[in-house]
């Protein structure tokens, strides 16, 4: 079925009426996302299921990418440390945290856990396998106050 609105008004009441049924939906969110920087080109490469509590949101995503860990680390070093104020740790390969998430096992089945759920964090770790470097990401993002 094709609908046509020949008149300016029809287009125009045409487009009001979606931006009307949209808009709504549009500024609906409950809860924040993840906003650690994605590394360019990289590829998901594991999903893991979010975990959800009274407290807030735990993002954990593990992407892959072709580029070398040093490549990779450099731009982390950029995005995080040098702009979010991150800093750098010793871990399976090189690590960055803001300092309010710690991490048990980086780059194995762990266990990550906020320190002051009431606060956002985070912890990224770089590592190199056979055929590809790894960037696993985890965030802790508060509820909405």
């Amino acid at each position: 079925m094709q609908m046509s609105f020949p008149t300016k008004a029809g287009q125009s009441l045409l487009l009001a009426v979606a931006l009307s049924l949209w808009a709504p939906l549009l500024g609906c969110k409950k809860h924040a996302t993840m906003d650690i920087p994605v590394y360019p080109g990289s590829t998901q490469a594991s999903g893991f299921p979010n975990v959800e509590g009274e407290a807030g949101t735990l993002y954990h995503v593990r992407r892959a990418t072709p580029d070398g860990v040093k490549t990779v680390s450099d731009f982390y070093r950029r995005e995080l440390v040098e702009q979010r104020s991150w800093t750098e740790q010793a871990s399976v390969g090189p690590a960055f945290a803001d300092g309010n998430l710690t991490v048990e096992k980086p780059g194995q089945i762990g266990k990550a856990t906020p320190v002051d759920p009431s606060r956002p964090g985070g912890f990224v770790v770089v590592y190199a396998s056979q055929n590809a470097t790894y960037v696993e990401m985890w965030q802790h993002v508060p509820a909405a106050q």
